[in-house]
């Protein structure tokens, strides 16, 4: 992040001058952006209660809180159907459902109290933050979506997963959860309607609510004691209040389950066999990255523990053998690969989605509606989702509804002066057929795996939603922590492979630094159910053949694993950030990180300001131990055998390892090895006085920095760096500062630590000597030099064409988010100096982190932007033949400089063929 950024973050938290507060993020409590359900004769939680807003300089704050007057905004609750209610009026009625505009109570009302010949199923409720009066303006309104279903009856509810294990010493409580099945053939989940009853026994065991969350949702705790003894079970018990005049509860609306108590995850790891696969060594694993594989979902059976060794052992071998998974081929003896079993209770994945029955009878995640169509579904999926967003989801009577009938019920219910009968007949006959398979989706029952690992998400209308509170990290982390050999948490990436084959959704999360990689086994978006004895479906485990290959998942672990080595997603699908973002990953950067300061337009960049322009390498050490560069010639140890990789006298420099450290100087400036002492070098220091440009920063502390109005130059033996008017009073005589470019993690432009000499006027001199510390690990490397010029990632072609045009190389966001991406905005005369394929060029792309646009990734074809799924013509390929990318040579670099730099040299070789050719 620039100290530019950063110094406009710190102004979040200063005072404003105008009335209204800028709302950076609205959203909703954990669980709550999830469908909501509402049976006749109820009415919902007031979603004002669920709403969060973080505003700025008011910092995160419930929708209920928020108050006109003191933040110049208010919440509006307004339903996307046909309505005749006046602006001004609080309560909009119509098709059967009152929604309270100010608070979001959405009551459906009886079939006796609703008028009019149609009641609405399901409609999306738009959640508007803004000004009070008047139109917001763009940088203080916010806006989400829940989607609401209203429902005649509830025929049956039930818990699940109908056992869930508990294990002693578990911090936090666990959730279960209630899905019910209405009368209108939909399943749901109602875990948090205010009508539940819940009974937990036996009373060493409560039920706990987070005061954060205006409504409980089913957590167990020890209220006394822990347990020391058992196994012990504990059984809950849920049901639905009657509503009155009625005082006897049907026995569908009634549900048990159990809670058993087992050891801990101290006694599961000392118990478990962690067996050393390939790399390294055993004895080196405290010392280098680590790739653990862990099951979940995996029975405890020979069959089992057989597929779950054929797989890793799959997957291993094709990422320490194969040149597509470069750099893990390279690095084949610089890391270790380990796997522990550890079986799950009940076989299968907790997959959150819906799910629907093709027409062959597969079943995949069904189609949700968000708030804008995006570009991350092919066209044909994109306007079921805009059908979805207009008309609705269906129900089970819809299943043999005509196209012609259908559009007449809409333009009751959706339709007026913006949508025609018309318009909604010719948005709907295209995806009409999916639209109708959408009829048979239901949620699915959960298991009790050994991480409880989830796999997608539950059905919500905007990503501001569907977050679930189950997390596999804590069990994880206690787990890896208590193993026999002892696996360092910053280096170490835990697989969890879900025996799934279906595409149940992939994630990364970290605690305590352990990168934790969840992945299912297979992209085939297929799953096999059977009905469950509780009620619903349950997933029936696919069986894993001995002679399947997981292709999928082995790409799918080698992305994941990437994550582990900070780096960042390069596809998009989301539109653009509306708030701001903190990347620190190495092959994103932000717009804002980019953009010339002051911003000259939307997509201009500053190529001064270009993450990924450090320096190719040549050679590269590790230091054994700490050191410190000072201005006399200074001793520098290697680990053993390093030295001899340097020849006579090279142009070298310090710094540390990814990931760099705000507080960190990340590079030494100019060396030169004056002698080797066996592991040792000896080396003179240069002091790094480069030219600063106007607009550079002088920094005394993250906090405490100053911007250059004029360019430095040399004073004798000083460097004069002239600053603003009243900048200079912020720095005294003996402070250690830097010398910055516009991003502060270009190790190639930025200078070492220096010290003041002297303040005089705004300007600032510094002294020539220095004096930086280098902790053990960093590295000390020989750049690669060409004519005398320090190459980079990216070419001096492509260089001196971000200085003429100051855009990047594409000339928008790509028509899909993932898979190639042609540099289209290249002039055509110098498209004909590069013979090498094009996506490969190093420079600057639309998109990263999710986002089509506001971030940037370095190239057009990487594993980190996701496999080719169409052919050059934008044709969708087959499954099969889709062609995985390996890393691109940002990515590769990262990864190199974290598990093994000694390999930077090798691994230079991935940029030979792509520079231009006369």
């Amino acid at each position: 992040m620039p100290l530019v950024a950063f110094a406009a973050a710190l102004g979040t938290i200063l005072p404003r001058e105008n009335d209204v507060a800028e709302i950076r993020k609205i959203g909703f409590h954990q669980g709550w952006g999830n469908d909501l359900h509402v049976l006749r004769g109820d009415k919902s939680t007031p979603l004002a209660k669920v709403v969060r807003l973080d505003l700025r300089d008011f910092g995160v704050i419930s929708g209920d809180q928020v108050d006109p007057t003191k933040h110049g905004i208010e919440l509006t609750f307004e339903p996307r159907f046909r309505h005749n209610a006046a602006p001004t009026d609080a309560v909009v009625n119509a098709w059967g459902v009152q929604v309270t505009r100010k608070t979001g109570v959405v009551e459906a009302l009886t079939l006796q109290q609703a008028q009019g010949p149609r009641l609405i199923r399901n409609f999306l409720l738009h959640v508007y933050a803004g000004p009070p009066t008047g139109p917001a303006a763009p940088d203080t309104e916010a806006e989400t979506w829940i989607r609401v279903h209203v429902h005649d009856d509830l025929q049956k509810l039930w818990l699940t997963p109908t056992s869930l294990t508990l294990r002693r010493e578990e911090k936090g409580p666990q959730r279960i959860t209630v899905l019910a099945r209405f009368s209108d053939g939909v399943t749901g989940d109602i875990s948090r309607w205010e009508r539940l009853k819940w009974q937990v026994s036996p009373t060493a065991y409560r039920h706990v609510a987070q005061p954060q969350d205006p409504l409980d949702e089913v957590q167990l705790s020890m209220a006394g004691a822990p347990v020391t003894v058992g196994p012990q079970k504990v059984q809950i018990e849920v049901s639905l209040k009657p509503k009155p005049p009625a005082t006897t509860v049907p026995p569908e609306w009634e549900s048990s389950a159990e809670a058993i108590v087992r050891e801990s995850w101290a006694d599961v790891a000392a118990k478990t066999t962690l067996h050393f696969m390939k790399g390294k060594g055993e004895k080196s694993a405290p010392d280098v990255h680590n790739v653990l594989f862990l099951p979940d979902g995996f029975d405890d059976t020979d069959e089992d523990k057989e597929a779950f060794k054929r797989i890793t052992d799959f997957i291993e071998s094709r990422m320490r053998r194969r040149s597509k998974y470069e750099p893990f081929k390279l690095l084949r003896n610089s890391m270790n690969y380990w796997r522990a079993y550890v079986p799950s209770p009940k076989a299968g994945a907790n997959v959150l989605a819906e799910l629907w029955k093709e027409d062959d009878g597969s079943l995949k995640p069904a189609a949700y509606s968000v708030t804008e169509p995006t570009s991350a579904v092919e066209p044909s999926e994109r306007s079921l989702w805009e059908m979805i967003n207009v008309v609705g989801l269906p129900t089970a009577e819809d299943a043999g509804a005509s196209h012609e009938d259908k559009v007449k019920a809409w333009a009751e219910l959706y339709g007026g002066p913006q949508m025609s009968e018309a318009d909604l007949r010719e948005l709907t006959k295209g995806s009409f057929d999916l639209w109708r398979n959408n009829a048979t989706r239901s949620v699915v029952n959960e298991r009790d795996t050994a991480f409880r690992v989830v796999c997608g998400h539950r059905p919500s209308a905007s990503t501001a939603g569907g977050y679930w509170p189950h997390r596999p990290a804590r069990d994880v982390e206690s787990f890896v922590k208590n193993l026999k050999v002892s696996l360092p948490p910053a280096r170490t990436a835990i697989v969890i492979l879900v025996r799934e084959q279906g595409q149940a959704g992939l994630s990364t999360t970290g605690v305590d630094e352990f990168g934790v990689v969840r992945a299912t086994l297979a992209s085939e978006r297929k799953y096999a159910l059977k009905d469950a004895p509780e009620g619903g479906k349950q997933l029936n485990p696919d069986p894993l053949p001995p002679e399947w290959k997981p292709l999928d998942a082995s790409y799918v672990v080698a992305h994941e694993v990437g994550h582990a080595f900070f780096l960042g997603d390069e596809y998009g699908g989301r539109g653009a950030p509306t708030e701001f973002v903190w990347e620190r990953r190495g092959n994103v950067q932000t717009q804002e990180d980019v953009s010339p300061q002051p911003p000259v337009g939307p997509r201009t960049i500053d190529v001064t300001r270009i993450k990924w322009r450090w320096p190719r390498i040549k050679n590269a050490a590790v230091l054994r131990e700490n050191t410190k560069i000072q201005s006399a010639p200074r001793r520098i140890p290697l680990e053993p055998g390093q030295a001899k990789r340097f020849a006579a006298k090279p142009r070298v420099h310090l710094r540390r390892r990814f990931p760099y450290l705000p507080d960190t100087p990340p590079n030494s400036g100019d060396l030169v090895i004056d002698s080797f002492q066996g592991d040792d070098v000896l080396v003179q220091t240069v002091p790094n006085l480069l030219d600063y440009e106007r607009g550079a920063i002088l920094r005394k502390s993250f906090t405490v920095f100053a911007f250059l109005v004029a360019k430095t130059t040399k004073q004798g033996n000083l460097l004069r760096v002239p600053l603003g008017p009243g900048e200079a009073i912020k720095f005294s005589t003996s402070d250690k500062v830097q010398l910055f470019p516009w991003w502060w993690e270009a190790p190639p432009e930025s200078s070492a630590e220096l010290e003041i000499d002297n303040v005089v006027g705004d300007d600032v001199l510094l002294k020539t000597s220095l004096t930086v510390d280098y902790p053990e690990g960093s590295i000390l490397y020989e750049p690669v030099i060409e004519n005398g010029v320090v190459r980079e990632p990216i070419t001096p072609l492509i260089l001196q064409h971000f200085k003429d045009e100051s855009a990047p190389l594409t000339a928008g966001p790509a028509p899909r988010p993932r898979g190639l991406q042609q540099p289209d905005a290249l002039p055509k005369e110098l498209a004909k100096r590069f013979r090498c394929y094009k996506p490969w060029i190093v420079g600057v792309y639309d998109g990263g982190k999710r986002y089509d646009s506001g971030l940037y990734h370095p190239t057009g074809v990487c594993a980190m932007r996701g496999p080719m799924e169409h052919d050059w013509n934008g044709k969708r390929l087959p499954r099969q033949r889709w062609w995985y990318y390996p890393f691109c040579p940002v990515c590769r670099y990262i990864i190199v400089d974290q598990a093994d730099p000694t390999k930077h040299g090798k691994n230079d070789a991935v940029f030979h063929g792509r520079d231009p050719k006369p």
